[in-house]
């Protein structure tokens, strides 16, 4: 099966997918200080849709359906551990994993987030993941960069 490439200026055979550490620190850092990124990536309200719906552009892995988007962190949900999207709702599952960047200056926090699909009065759990990234400094831990960087796949 022939696989279009995502990106035309791309080499034949490339596959976009970047560890959490080059996630932020190659994309996100550069976004948030608006800086030229080397890949194109959208911005997107990654909550107002089905993961199996969202833009093809971002989509860098045919076969495995990764996703790669930004998205602003100005929306305010009733609870945030159970977030509304399309039909049905990302659940968060792990919260505030950390880890600090090479410059040891700031702080990443990555939520891991599970997509149920509502059926009637029911939820069913998929196999849609979310991960989503967000900066703080180590001098002001609980101020978090205004900007996310999310990755979606389906396991």
């Amino acid at each position: 099966m022939a696989v279009a490439n995502v990106e035309p200026d791309l080499p034949a055979g490339f596959r976009f997918d970047p560890t959490d550490r080059q996630l932020v620190e190659c994309y996100l850092t550069k976004k948030i200080l608006n800086q030229p990124l080397p890949t194109h990536l959208f911005e997107f309200d990654v909550f107002q849709t089905e993961p199996w719906r969202l833009p093809r552009e971002n989509r860098y892995s045919l076969e495995h359906r990764k996703y790669y988007f930004f998205d602003l962190r100005n929306r305010r949900f009733q609870n945030m551990d159970a977030t509304p999207a399309g039909n049905g709702e990302w659940r968060m599952v792990e919260w505030n994993e950390e880890f600090a960047l090479s410059n040891n200056q700031l702080i990443v926090r990555k939520n891991t987030y599970v997509y149920w699909r509502v059926q009637g009065s029911q939820a069913v759990m998929t196999q849609w993941w979310m991960h989503e990234f967000v900066i703080s400094t180590i001098f002001h831990p609980i101020r978090v960069s205004p900007i996310a960087a999310y990755r979606i796949f389906k396991i």
